[in-house]
């Protein structure tokens, strides 16, 4: 079996073909709005208009941020029309690597409300970006409103875990 083999599914993105260095590499300037309880990241990248949010929440003594982003005021995903998804990719990476560093939180969370497949898919794999900070990965819970991939750090007591994801997921809107 070839690594192309685990990736590539025919009719969407070759995620085997994406250059791993735009990936790692591209950094944009993105302007960021503040609200009550969310950052707001705005970019473009080939004339498309992008959009990040990172929104806070607070479970017991435990903060999560939902990571959300989307193209226009659509939402998005990452696909085959996207004119050069490595660079879109690297962008939101690296943007929301720089920006989580002035959040104090214990757990990030990937929803998916629609689309919902394909988006777990590139939720899973943007959540390997960032999970060597992590104790533990949850994939693919079941939410009322979709699925959540959920980042738990060590900050959070083995015993409190499953009560951390299950109130996460139930108070998120997706």
């Amino acid at each position: 079996m070839y690594l192309s083999d685990l990736f590539d599914v025919p009719g969407e993105l070759n995620w085997s073909r994406l250059d791993l260095y735009e990936i790692l590499n591209t950094k944009t300037k993105i302007e960021w709005s503040q609200t009550a309880n969310k950052a707001i990241g705005k970019f473009e990248i080939d004339s498309v208009d992008y959009t990040i949010e990172l929104e806070s929440g607070t479970y017991r003594q435990y903060n999560f941020i939902n990571i959300s982003f989307y193209r226009g005021n659509e939402e998005y995903e990452l696909g085959l029309d996207t004119r050069n998804p490595a660079k879109v990719l690297g962008a939101i990476i690296n943007g929301v690597l720089e920006k989580l560093q002035e959040f104090n939180y214990d757990a990030i969370v990937f929803a998916a409300a629609n689309n919902i497949e394909r988006r777990m898919s590139f939720y899973n794999r943007l959540a390997d970006r960032f999970k060597k900070n992590f104790a533990q990965v949850v994939r693919n819970v079941n939410g009322a409103n979709g699925k959540f991939t959920v980042l738990i750090a060590s900050s959070v007591k083995k015993a409190d875990r499953d009560e951390f994801v299950n109130a996460v997921i139930s108070t998120e809107k997706s």
